[in-house]
């Protein structure tokens, strides 16, 4: 039987980092200032999903100001094998950022959309290297041509079997 399931959250953020099996999201973000534009970013989406049971597939959309699709992951499978386990993903984009202004994130299950959210890009105060977000604790920027194809995922999505203990 299956269980349609509940995106829990969607967080874009410039690091990911699994310390004792534990998800750490670094940097969250919704506002990212450059020194000058165009400028080469590198992030992830994470999205929870829980309350569902059986197979499913999910697509995750990065969207210019002007609503074209910059990066699409297209569909990509998951299973909740229980509706008491959640299933978390980490998606991976590389891209260079040419406009100032809202950019759109976009999180799908199927063919339904379940999730739209905005993250701003605009021209800041340079603190760092050129296309580094100026944010003081930011990660350092990727190098190279971009556009770049989309990584979509750091290994594959993974599914969480059991709740965290904090030791």
């Amino acid at each position: 039987m299956s269980q349609k399931p509940k995106l829990q959250f969607s967080v874009p953020c410039l690091g990911y980092e699994e310390p004792n099996d534990i998800p750490c999201l670094l940097y969250l973000f919704y506002d990212l200032p450059f020194g000058e534009l165009p400028a080469p970013l590198e992030f992830r989406v994470c999205n929870g999903w829980c309350m569902g049971q059986g197979r499913f597939e999910q697509s995750v959309q990065v969207l210019d100001p002007e609503r074209n699709v910059l990066l699409d992951t297209q569909k990509r499978e998951f299973t909740l094998d229980s509706t008491t386990k959640p299933f978390l993903s980490v998606f991976q984009f590389q891209l260079v950022v040419e406009k100032q202004g809202s950019h759109w994130i976009r999180v799908s299950l199927g063919d339904e959309l379940v999730m739209e959210y905005p993250f701003t890009v605009r021209l800041g105060e340079k603190k760092g290297d050129v296309g580094q977000p100026v944010a003081a604790s930011a990660a350092p920027a990727p190098t190279g041509p971009g556009p770049v194809a989309p990584q979509p995922s750091l290994d594959s999505p993974k599914m969480l079997d059991q709740p965290f203990l904090m030791p």
